[in-house]
């Protein structure tokens, strides 16, 4: 039975969502990192992943390095996430084992009332979640995540059942 809450540490409210960039929003002994992403600290993360792929390929031999610079270089273009207006970004980082653990992210108003958005959509360790209005930055995120506390297993046991 899953049942989150701020207190069995399966809910973390973070108020000023917009102020924490490029940090782990996660508990730091959590299998997952989370990191909220603007366009600056996006392109910040970018441009370190690209030096040490770069670094990486110059270790290959001369002919597949060659051919990881022409396909690395396929895919420059295609890296631009979201609509820093209407879209959360977020870089997931961890075991893909554990991304389940995340079980939702969601917002709240000033008032206190869930906001919907229009679903979420996912790209490697990139996840982005889509709104119909603008992000306000007095919004509080709500992170639901698994915890040791927000689950509790309850055993039960079928017997005697009829089935036709």
């Amino acid at each position: 039975l899953y049942s989150p809450t701020v207190a069995n540490k399966g809910e973390i409210q973070i108020k000023d969502f917009a102020k924490k960039t490029a940090v782990n929003l996660l508990p730091a002994n959590y299998p997952l990192k989370l990191m909220y992403l603007t366009k600056e600290s996006m392109e910040k993360y970018k441009a370190e992943m690209s030096k040490k792929k770069e670094e990486d390929i110059k270790k290959l031999p001369e002919l597949q390095r060659k051919l990881a610079e022409s396909l690395m270089s396929l895919f420059d273009g295609l890296s631009e996430f979201g609509d820093a207006k209407r879209e959360v970004t977020f870089l997931r980082e961890g075991d893909e084992k554990v991304h389940d653990k995340l079980v939702d992210v969601y917002f709240l108003d000033e008032k206190g009332e869930k906001i919907e958005r229009n679903g979420y959509y996912s790209s490697g360790n990139m996840i982005s979640y889509p709104f119909s209005k603008d992000i306000q930055n007095n919004w509080t995120m709500v992170l639901n995540i698994e915890s040791d506390q927000s689950v509790k297993s309850i055993p039960f046991k079928l017997q005697n059942i009829v089935l036709p």
